[in-house]
């Protein structure tokens, strides 16, 4: 490739750089070598010596923590280096029940948990556990509690 002019390079230690010339033979080269290095190298390291019963645990945990966000199961895989297919199975053997049934509850509780001691708004609420339509939001949270969310505002406030 050095020879066909497609790339320069220099090695320092493990680093290599290299700048590609601007053609699409040189650009395919560089998405092919950006995806080979988030495969080898994931931006997070993962301890290959943990359990998939532990590499759940931190998947739980990172949902949870990132309750307003939408994060699918391809991107949990990639990150945590696991067959989709396998994270959701052992997730539902460790939690009982499926990614999304486990979120939508973490969701609720959080959702309900706002109403009683906060006096956000309900697009707010929605907003932070990971709606982004109001009205999704107050549907789903009337399915899981049997009331709209003002209701159980108006019922649980102190």
């Amino acid at each position: 490739m050095y020879q066909c002019g497609l790339i320069t390079s220099r090695r320092d230690g493990k680093e290599v750089y290299y700048k590609a010339a601007e053609t699409e033979e040189s650009k395919l080269l560089h998405k092919t070598v950006e995806k080979a290095m988030e495969i080898a190298c994931p931006e997070e390291i993962i301890d290959n010596h943990k359990s998939v019963e532990e590499i759940i645990n931190s998947i739980h945990k990172y949902l949870t923590e990132h309750l307003s966000e939408r994060i699918t199961i391809e991107e949990l895989a990639k990150k945590y280096l696991m067959n989709p297919t396998t994270l959701k199975r052992v997730f539902k053997e460790v939690y009982g029940m499926s990614i999304a049934a486990h979120m939508k509850q973490h969701r609720m509780e959080e959702a309900a948990k706002l109403l009683k001691k906060s006096d956000m708004s309900i697009a707010q609420i929605a907003k932070n556990v990971g709606y982004e339509s109001q009205s999704r939001f107050t549907t789903a949270f009337k399915d899981y509690y049997g009331m709209l969310p003002t209701e159980y505002r108006k019922n649980n406030t102190v």
